[in-house]
């Protein structure tokens, strides 16, 4: 890391890290992946300042660990093909309450009746 000192972040993007040292026990792995998966996924290792060895390297780890794969695996629907679009996470449940209906809500002739059913 010492030959990154000095060097600002927009030259540190610009520089190529190095890689790790492969051990005498480093197999390289192959797989054919479709150009617009790549690209997606690539740019989100990017993002994530990970390159792609590391990301399968992260995977094959978290693989090892579980003993399994890291994430639960579910059928497509039948409509899916594989020209559609991975779709984008679905965003977080709102933790707003659900507002009521106006018809079920109790009115009170005074405060006091109000706080009394309390």
């Amino acid at each position: 890391m010492d030959s990154y000192k000095g060097l600002t972040n927009s030259k540190m993007s610009e520089t190529k890290r190095p890689g790790p040292i492969p051990s005498p026990q480093a197999l390289p792995v192959q797989a054919t992946i479709d150009s617009k998966l790549k690209a997606a996924a690539e740019s989100v290792f990017a993002s994530l300042g990970l390159t792609p060895s590391e990301a399968i390297r992260l995977f094959y780890t978290q693989v090892a660990l579980h003993r399994g794969l890291p994430f639960e695996l579910k059928i497509p629907q039948e409509t899916t093909t594989p020209d559609v679009p991975i779709p984008a996470p679905a965003p977080p449940p709102s933790t707003e309450p659900e507002p009521e209906d106006p018809d079920d809500l109790k009115s009170y002739e005074n405060i006091d009746q109000l706080f009394d059913n309390l």
